[in-house]
């Protein structure tokens, strides 16, 4: 009786411990592959936003160009390589034209691009497979993300080295954009545009300000850009050479502060070499005369510098720049659906 019993109570232990075991592996399945999932899907997010702003960048490209969807589509399905999702298990992905709320219009074929396309989202999913969790029978466990960029004008670039201190007029923009290729000459006393020529090399850069704004030294342009941004100088020379530490939007005002420029020649030869593409302010509206004009921004435009002369008689002074046809860069995009549209877009993920 006794060896029977003995028997029993070993068989019942043994499968005590083999469910005990199965709910160890179990649990274990759930903190290791719970841990896989979440990486997994936090790969998929990332690969869905890049994917989202690289189809947005060409869809703005394209329609800049008069080209079509299978730029597009090649853009993402290049982002997505890059991410190492083209050979994922059962991957599939979609990409899909939206309108500048986002709302989608169609799917990105290779045919021509609707007229109201702003935006490219990008849906996505794949499985991996599991290290523990096919003991419960979930051999698999799936992956998607998507994500929404849309492209608009630039409503304010970012602190840094795209702004130029010059100033151009709507009506010099407009024509600038009308004879693309053809190299502009701005000057205090000659140029193109004397009806309307902004601020000669010599506008604020620190918005709203009518404050003071000495030209610097060429150390500010050897030396790099100052970090924190809150702590760089609020000079020419350092303008020229790395940008603004300002936020400059639509509807700032920029002061004019006509200066001796012919100190700023080796930023501008700095520039010239080192970062020739730049953006320059745009006004609709200047007020006041000297140092006390002001000049409302409206946009921005992009400009490729040419040419220079700063140390000849004042009258024959000048800088030469040429229209830049598709700029794209980091910042805010312009809220108003009517903003001026220079071909300067910022590209933003929206969802």
């Amino acid at each position: 009786m006794q060896t029977k019993l003995l028997r029993r109570t070993e068989g019942q232990s043994l499968v005590v411990v083999a469910l005990a075991l199965v709910v160890l592996v179990a649990l274990s399945g759930l903190a290791v592959d719970g841990a896989r999932a979440f990486e997994e899907r936090r790969r998929a997010a990332t690969a869905a936003d890049a994917a989202a702003l690289s189809g947005t960048r060409m869809l703005a490209e394209a329609r800049s160009s008069g080209g079509n969807g299978s730029a597009i589509r090649a853009a993402v399905q290049g982002s997505l390589s890059e991410h190492g999702l083209a050979t994922a298990q059962s991957f599939v992905w979609e990409a899909m034209y939206t309108d500048r709320t986002g709302a989608v219009i169609s799917i990105v074929t290779t045919g021509a691009i609707p007229s109201t396309a702003r935006g490219v989202k990008v849906e996505l999913s794949y499985r991996f497979n599991t290290f523990l969790m096919p003991v419960l029978g979930t051999e698999t466990l799936p992956a998607a993300a998507d994500a929404i960029a849309i492209y608009g004008p630039l409503g304010g670039p970012p602190f840094g080295g795209d702004l130029m201190p010059l100033t151009l007029s709507l009506a010099a923009a407009i024509d600038m954009q009308n004879n693309a290729g053809v190299t502009a000459i701005f000057g205090p006393s000659t140029g193109m545009y004397q009806g309307s020529p902004g601020a000669f090399g010599a506008v604020q850069l620190n918005p709203n300000v009518n404050g003071s704004n000495p030209s610097g030294n060429y150390n500010q342009c050897t030396a790099g850009p100052v970090s924190p941004p809150a702590t760089a100088p609020d000079t020419l020379n350092y303008w020229w050479c790395h940008g603004t530490s300002h936020e400059i939007n639509i509807g700032d005002l920029l002061y004019n502060d006509p200066g001796n420029i012919s100190s700023l020649e080796n930023a501008l030869e700095y520039r010239l070499t080192n970062s020739p593409v730049g953006l320059m302010p745009i006004f609709d509206q200047s007020t006041g005369v000297g140092g006390n004009t002001t000049y409302r921004v409206v946009g921005f435009m992009a400009v490729e510098l040419i040419d220079y002369d700063l140390r000849g008689r004042p009258a024959n002074r000048f800088i030469s720049a040429r229209f830049v046809n598709f700029f794209v860069t980091t910042g805010a995009i312009n809220p108003n659906p009517n903003a001026l549209d220079t071909g300067v877009y910022a590209i933003n993920l929206i969802d």
